[in-house]
């Protein structure tokens, strides 16, 4: 398989066939069951659901409060041949990626939403609402950039590289588009990119308009010992 990088600028950069049709075909079934999602935190139109590859959706659970449970019981895995074989998805991901790469099994997925849905999750948000209205673009994923500060990474492992591997490409808009610089990515099945860290690198992704888009994504650390973790109250 060619790992070669097309750099756009810096770290900015992807590898246009990283995942085999075997691997995508293999993500996309896991992403197209409605089970095991929970919708992130982070969402503020509450359209942006995380989900394991590796945990039985029958057997993920919920606190008192309706808040996702981080799957750690050994019978909730199921194993991951296409992850874990020599020169499988996690290997190949060691090879392009800054050490030390955290190895996870996290999809990502933007539900697409009409205006209308988007609307009635955020009518009483006047923040929101302005935003949404100002916002050409109608953002799926308001402008932040990746790593943390330096104030933030007191006591934190700090983190070292970001990436995203785009799953399916059968949707509109979607697009990796960046604060302070001229590039938009559009997303291509099996496409790999690479983000830089940093405010120079804020960005965000447009609306997703026709269907969900799936990814998968991670992040290397200096330490993973001292990485941090994320809990019910920041997931």
């Amino acid at each position: 398989m060619n790992l070669n990088k097309t750099v756009v600028e810096g770290d900015l950069w992807y590898i246009e066939n990283f995942l085999t049709k075997e691997e995508i075909d293999w993500m996309y079934s896991v992403a197209s069951d409605p089970k095991g999602w929970y919708i992130t935190m982070r969402s503020p139109y509450k359209n942006i659901g995380n989900k394991w590859l590796n945990v039985d959706p029958s057997l993920i659970e919920y606190d008192e409060n309706n808040n996702f449970i981080f799957p750690d019981k050994p019978e909730q895995w199921i194993p991951m041949p296409l992850m874990t074989n020599p020169n499988g998805i996690w290997d190949r991901l060691e090879k392009v990626l800054p050490p030390k790469y955290n190895r996870s099994s996290v999809l990502q997925t933007f539900f697409y939403k009409t205006d209308e849905e988007i609307m009635e999750c955020i009518k009483n948000d006047s923040n929101l609402l302005e935003q949404f209205n100002s916002d050409s673009d109608g953002f799926a994923m308001g402008w932040h950039f990746e790593g943390r500060t330096e104030e933030e990474t007191s006591g934190f492992g700090e983190m070292v590289s970001s990436f995203s591997i785009y799953i399916n490409d059968d949707f509109e808009g979607g697009e990796l588009m960046f604060q302070n610089k001229p590039y938009r990515i559009k997303p291509k099945a099996g496409m790999l990119v690479h983000v830089p860290l940093g405010k120079e690198w804020t960005h965000k992704v447009t609306k997703v308009i026709g269907k969900d888009r799936h990814t998968f994504y991670g992040s290397s650390w200096k330490n993973l010992d001292t990485r941090p973790y994320s809990t019910t109250e920041d997931c």
